[in-house]
């Protein structure tokens, strides 16, 4: 009777033992598959990022072919301009001197101008005039930057009084930038503050 319970006992325990190593191995697969399923989806997904990278990509080129053809219609409209635009100076006329710091015009600048106004409505070409302000080298470079201006505008308004087009002309400075004389001499430096009236048809 004791040999027959052992018997069912060990029994018992086998199939126990079983159970367990048959639980034991079926969880690995169930991971393995799990894994598998895993790695599909991600596959999936970064195939769908490929090809999204693509279709950027070829919209990139596509975009840089568009900008490369207008760059380059730009440029040949600024160079038909340039040839339907290009000036040619006729003469210049730097004769309009000016006192130190000063931009007004004194009276024998005013008859300069005068006469210089009654040449060009006599000729009776269609002239553009730039008015170009300068100055010596004393003082900081902005102050003579805006000395030039008002020099080069006052220059303007009084060819406007005489009867010039105000949209025939312009005006710039250059300051001290492009001296005519020496500034480490007074004449140079008299030479120097002027206005410079360049004609181009």
């Amino acid at each position: 009777m004791r040999t027959k319970r052992s018997l069912l006992l060990l029994t018992a325990v086998v199939s126990f033992a079983g159970l367990a190593m048959a639980a034991c191995e079926s969880e690995p697969m169930a991971s393995v598959a799990y894994v598998d399923m895993k790695d599909g989806g991600l596959k999936g997904e970064l195939d769908q990022l490929n090809g999204q990278i693509q279709t950027l990509n070829t919209q990139v080129a596509e975009v840089n072919r568009t900008a490369q053809q207008a760059s380059a219609k730009a440029d040949e409209a600024g160079r038909k301009a340039a040839g339907n635009f290009e000036h040619h100076v006729l003469f210049t006329d730097d004769s309009i001197q000016f006192d130190t710091n000063k931009a007004d015009l004194s009276a024998d600048n005013q008859a300069k101008l005068t006469a210089f106004a009654e040449k060009i409505k006599s000729d009776n070409q269609n002239v553009y005039i730039e008015i170009q302000g300068h100055g010596d080298s004393r003082g900081s470079a902005k102050s003579n930057l805006a000395l030039g201006d008002k020099r080069a505008d006052a220059v303007r308004r009084y060819l406007m009084d005489q009867g010039i087009p105000l949209y025939h002309m312009s005006t710039i400075s250059y300051g001290e930038e492009r001296p005519k004389g020496d500034n480490a001499t007074k004449e140079g430096q008299d030479t120097n503050r002027r206005a410079v009236l360049v004609v181009e048809n």
